[in-house]
């Protein structure tokens, strides 16, 4: 993500919960830059496709809860398929969460959820699968662009 002042304080709030935890967090984007030398916190830095953060990883954490609007790094790891553990706020403007990913109100917590997913493939994989599921059906463009035109036809008439 970027180096804006809500994702600075999301991985603030996120190294709280890591302290003596075996749990590598990547940090994508131009908010690797604020990584501190010798965290938990591992720095990427840019990347060029859209997707490679969310290839590259199996679970994602959305620390980022402040702000306005949807964060595009949650549609997008949604989009991927990928199990998502979420601090609360962080989803906003979102559809109700149907289980298509965790939501947790301290940085523990997320470690926990964290290290559970990264441990055992089953859940990992259905939570993935249920993000996937709730992209299709709520975010798809083609979908979401197929009802509009829908709609429109049928006020038309």
């Amino acid at each position: 993500g970027s180096s804006n002042r809500f994702n600075c304080e999301g991985l603030q709030w996120l190294q709280g919960g890591l302290h003596g935890r075996r749990l590598p967090v990547h940090v994508f984007g131009r908010a690797a830059a604020i990584v501190l030398q010798g965290s938990e916190l591992v720095p990427q830095g840019s990347y060029s496709d859209w997707t490679h953060p969310y290839e590259q990883c199996g679970v994602i954490l959305l620390a980022s809860a402040a702000g306005t609007g949807v964060q595009i790094k949650a549609v997008e790891a949604l989009a991927c398929g990928r199990a998502i553990v979420a601090r609360k706020g962080a989803m906003r403007g979102l559809p109700e969460n149907d289980g298509a990913w965790v939501e947790v109100s301290d940085p523990g917590e997320m470690v926990v959820q964290a290290i559970r997913l990264c441990s055992f493939a089953a859940p990992r994989e259905e939570l993935g699968a249920r993000a996937r599921q709730y992209y299709e059906r709520h975010l798809n463009s083609d979908r979401i662009n197929a009802k509009l035109k829908q709609l429109y036809a049928e006020l038309g008439s």
